[in-house]
């Protein structure tokens, strides 16, 4: 892992369980306490700025802003393994199916993968603190995984994909609505009187172009944070 990535892992923990409430140390005494130079610092400290943890003001230092306690990044490509570790939730994963599916011409318009396909089709509940509130329907493309576990569906996909596979992982094209929950919804999920839940669709490419995932995230509304980091373009 690239140096600047493990200052910024570490200065992210840090931020999380409260360590730096308000100001990071300054660039020097930085430097001083990861022992790199002043560029990983700041590649670091940019990091944190993009994902929304700090921002830095010329002459006065990085200041730390208010975190909130559980969302996933709108901007980015987060494993819940990643949401775990960057939020200190206690996420659980439990896999009900796993299988091979043949796609049909039923299943195209939605998942864009072509007719004919084999995928790897998974069902996920996640449970935060014991309550199951998400509902992950997961079509992955099966040659592109083949030797994938029910085990590591249940740790990390992406870690498998990325890690262990060597692919690289380029864009998701995401969209969000609110929909009147299924059976299955109510089924699955801890719905506790709630009869809709938010639907996300990503489709997940590789860098050269090729459709690895598509997955539809069913989401109890309550529970349903996705924080998205924008900057306002200065007219001058």
């Amino acid at each position: 892992m690239k140096k600047y990535i493990m200052v910024r892992d570490d200065l992210r923990a840090k931020i999380l369980n409260k360590i730096f409430t308000d100001k990071l140390p300054s660039e020097t005494q930085l430097t001083e306490m990861y022992g790199v130079g002043r560029s990983t610092i700041r590649r670091a400290i940019d990091l944190l700025t993009s994902e929304g943890y700090v921002i830095s003001q010329q002459g006065k230092g990085v200041y730390v802003l208010e975190q909130v306690s559980f969302g996933f990044d709108l901007g980015g490509i987060e494993s819940f393994r990643e949401v775990n570790m960057r939020t200190g939730q206690d996420f659980k994963t439990e896999v009900i199916i796993f299988e091979k599916k043949l796609m049909g011409e039923a299943d195209e318009k939605l998942t864009l993968f072509k007719a004919d396909i084999v995928v790897r089709y998974i069902e996920r509940i996640r449970k935060l603190n014991g309550e199951r509130i998400i509902y992950d329907i997961n079509y992955f493309r099966y040659d592109l995984v083949k030797d994938l576990s029910r085990g590591q569906a249940e740790k990390s996909i992406y870690e498998y994909i990325e890690v262990e596979k060597k692919m690289i992982i380029a864009l998701s094209r995401r969209t969000i609505a609110i929909e009147k929950a299924t059976k299955q919804d109510c089924l699955v999920l801890d719905m506790l009187g709630y009869d809709v839940v938010a639907v996300m669709h990503n489709h997940v490419y590789l860098e050269d172009g090729t459709l690895l995932e598509y997955t539809q995230s069913r989401h109890r509304p309550d529970k349903f944070v996705f924080t998205d980091v924008s900057r306002r373009k200065l007219h001058i």
